[in-house]
């Protein structure tokens, strides 16, 4: 049975904020087993929230990675990049962070940012890319 968070909070009868229970582990059944989800380490920082995630998919190739989301009024929530954390720009990234943000994401989040701050992400066809390193390695 799928049920959205609403739906689950309604049913629970938890409607304040502070009626919510914290959550310390999720786990999902993959093929009949059950996998615990290591992600999402919330990080607070002056105007963003930072969330690390382990390596979990294609997109951030082979290490932990940080999602930063706007904590302003006009808007909150907002996904504004991901950055892994040698500081290479993950999920379609392209910005040129902020004195501050980069500050909290060396200090907060242990990314090492570019000392130019800026993260660009660039696709390739794996294959591709595969013969450029083969090439270069001949």
């Amino acid at each position: 049975m799928k049920t959205t968070l609403k739906e689950l909070r309604s049913k629970l009868g938890l409607t304040k904020k502070e009626d919510y229970p914290e959550i310390d582990e999720v786990y999902i059944k993959v093929d009949g087993d059950y996998a615990l989800i290591r992600e999402g380490q919330w990080i607070s920082g002056k105007k963003n929230f930072y969330r690390v995630d382990a390596v979990t998919h294609m997109q951030s190739g082979d290490q932990r990675h940080v999602h930063i989301y706007a904590k302003s009024k006009d808007k909150p929530g907002t996904e504004l990049g991901v950055l892994n954390m040698d500081g290479s720009a993950s999920h379609g990234t392209k910005m040129r962070l902020t004195k501050r943000m980069a500050n909290e994401l060396e200090k907060k989040c242990g990314v090492a940012v570019p000392e130019n701050r800026i993260v660009e992400w660039v696709a390739t066809d794996s294959l591709e890319l595969s013969i450029a390193v083969q090439l270069l390695n001949e």
